[in-house]
């Protein structure tokens, strides 16, 4: 199935600075926009999750602190 297409008002020093890159990375101008689009996304994805981190309150880092110790206490899980 053909994809639908469509147009896009953009300064054309924008448009060349997307051709240039599309050819220099062997994609379409389309495939080039698409691929931009889903770096943003993942960095949005990694931005948040730091800002999660960096919300953690007290208690839980402590809690997880102690599991971790767990891992090293010696025990074995095999019986």
């Amino acid at each position: 199935m053909a994809a639908t297409m469509s147009s896009m008002k953009v300064e054309q020093s924008v448009r060349e600075r997307v051709s240039a890159l599309a050819q220099s990375e062997g994609r379409t101008v389309s495939q080039t926009i698409a691929h931009l689009l889903d770096e943003h996304d993942r960095r949005m994805r990694f931005a948040a999750v730091a800002a999660a981190y960096a919300e953690m309150d007290d208690d839980y880092v402590t809690e997880a602190a102690a599991w971790d110790d767990t891992l090293e206490d010696g025990l074995d899980d095999e019986r």
